[in-house]
């Protein structure tokens, strides 16, 4: 991968599950973290000039002072893809040149018995590699990597998409968090069913809960990464409109400066708390002071539209009660698991009418929280989701 491994949730439960059997050499832009993080993991290195990202040029549009994209940026971005067709030929000469560029890399530098490609930037270079190698390799789905920002055309997405398809198209096992997003892939790429193996990325459950408090005002939970114009920003405009609720904000990132400024514009200091950042693995228990989870993702991008998120099985772990969009993944769970509120959109009077729900009914969240908590005892951890993932990884080795 070419991501920050040492603050990937995936890299963290998939070292923890697999560690156990099988030894691990790591690609990553952070090296130093890495071996930090996991001392006993072999970290190869990538050069950070070799991201796909930039490579293909993904820049925010122009946003105005809400940190929302402005009309002109839309409007230009629009009538562009409208007049779009084909793949950028150019990005893809890009990136035929940094997957041959890693590939030579990583074959002088280990020889694995399987490759686990996680997001669609690496899966090239992982069937390359496993072909060079002669082994199998696997894709894990963090997100539904052509769509996952609606500042980008529409060439830009069929690019990426090619770039998916090629490489998923020799995975012998497509892991991903739920089956919804198992069925997008397979009838959008054309693959066989019996591929995918759906894993959750959770955690390990603290021994720390918060089900046993509910705090007055409610305390409303946010953490996770800052990308400006994905719906964050509502969340604090949002609090403007609700009392008997304060909002406490752990995000990383570099931009994170630009939501303390939008809290301080519309005089929100006293309803909102920014908290430090903590290590991946330190998510859950730090999670267990608050009262609700809450999970934000504008429904403008097909990966809005079909958003789980890593934070919402740690929210769980922690004992939180959930408000999120009715996504194709969260609002189905929601309905079999009665664990918190649905939202339909992400406008700010939607997110502060499901957190008013929870301020008014703090019956609901007591019980709520309960059921979170004992989901993820249950099922919805490290070690039940690892046999999964162990057996899965067992049956590509075993076909060798």
């Amino acid at each position: 991968m070419n991501l920050p491994a040492a603050r990937h949730p995936v890299v963290h439960m998939y070292v923890r599950a697999l560690g156990p059997k099988y030894d691990f050499a790591i690609a990553s832009s952070d090296p130093e973290a890495v071996a930090a993080s996991f001392p006993h993991v072999q970290c190869l290195g990538v050069d950070p000039n070799y991201s796909l990202r930039s490579l293909l040029g993904i820049r925010p549009r122009p946003l105005d002072s809400n940190n929302q994209p402005t009309p002109e940026a839309r409007s230009s971005v629009d009538a562009t893809a409208s007049s779009e067709k084909g793949v950028d030929i150019g990005l893809l000469i890009n990136q035929i040149h940094t997957t041959l560029w890693r590939v030579l890399r990583y074959a002088r530098q280990c020889k694995p018995a399987a490759i686990i490609a996680i997001d669609g930037e690496l899966l090239p270079t992982a069937r390359l590699l496993a072909a060079l190698l002669r082994v199998p390799y696997c894709y894990v789905m963090c997100e539904i990597f052509p769509n996952q920002y609606d500042w980008t055309t529409r060439r830009f997405s069929k690019t990426l998409a090619v770039i998916e398809k090629y490489g998923v198209g020799g995975a012998s096992k497509v892991f991903t968090p739920d089956v919804a997003l198992s069925k997008l892939l397979a009838r959008r790429y054309g693959l066989d069913r019996s591929k995918f193996v759906e894993v959750c990325t959770c955690q390990d459950v603290p021994a720390q809960s918060a089900t046993g408090k509910i705090h007055s005002p409610l305390r409303i939970y946010y953490h996770g990464g800052y990308t400006a114009g994905r719906g964050i920003e509502n969340l604090i405009l949002a609090m403007s409109q609700l009392s008997g609720a304060h909002l406490y904000m752990r995000v990383m990132g570099p931009q994170v400066e630009m939501l303390r400024n939008l809290a301080r514009k519309n005089h929100l200091e006293e309803r909102i708390t920014f908290v430090e950042p903590v290590r991946v693995d330190e998510l859950p228990a730090a999670s267990t002071e608050f009262d609700v989870g809450v999970i934000v993702a504008c429904p403008t991008t097909a990966n809005g539209r079909f958003v789980l998120g890593y934070k919402f099985f740690e929210y769980m772990a922690a004992g939180l009660s959930i408000v999120c969009p009715r996504s194709h993944v969260l609002g189905p769970f929601l309905e079999r698991h009665p664990i918190g509120a649905t939202y339909v959109g992400c406008g700010v009077d939607a997110i502060a009418a499901a957190i008013r729900h929870c301020v008014e009914n703090p019956e609901k969240i007591a019980l709520w929280k309960k059921e979170a908590r004992a989901l993820a005892e249950r099922k919805f951890n490290t070690g039940a989701q690892g046999i999964r993932l162990r057996q899965a990884v067992d049956e590509c080795l075993d076909k060798l």
